[in-house]
């Protein structure tokens, strides 16, 4: 049913998906999209809302499904800082490459840089061995 709803949004959008291969693209995309949902139970995110003292049961999914462009660098803003929890600072991470390469537990990628929401232009650049090590001191 879910995937019927998708698919029909998406055609009346003009995404580009038709033709004879749309069917077995739409089944890949549903795997996708449901692997994508299972992340909320995963260790990360017991650990994340444990942290912060949410209620896991409280916690709240949302897929965006869009069209992937290709590009030089992937990044991603956190309007409170999540590793503190700090509301007056803004938290920013920046890869090269696509959105997989940001979200992936890769080794020296990320380079992240923390500032205050009102001094915008004195960020504090930080690079972080992987996101497994960054991730490691909440879980252990």
């Amino acid at each position: 049913m879910m995937m019927a709803i998708i698919i029909s949004g998406t055609r009346s959008s003009g995404m580009p998906w038709s033709g004879d291969e749309g069917q077995q693209r739409w089944e890949q995309a549903w795997i996708a999209i449901k692997k994508v949902w299972a992340s909320k139970w995963n260790k990360r995110a017991y650990f994340s809302t444990r942290k912060v003292k949410l209620d896991h049961d409280l916690l709240c999914m949302a897929v965006l499904v869009q069209e992937i462009i290709n590009a030089d660098y992937a990044f991603v803003i956190h309007t409170t800082n999540p590793s503190s929890g700090d509301p007056s600072e803004i938290y920013a991470e920046v890869v090269k490459g696509l959105g997989e390469t940001l979200f992936g537990a890769y080794p020296g990628r990320a380079l992240s840089l923390i500032a205050k929401k009102d001094k915008l232009d004195s960020p504090k650049v930080h690079q972080s061995i992987s996101k497994f090590h960054f991730l490691n001191k909440f879980i252990n």
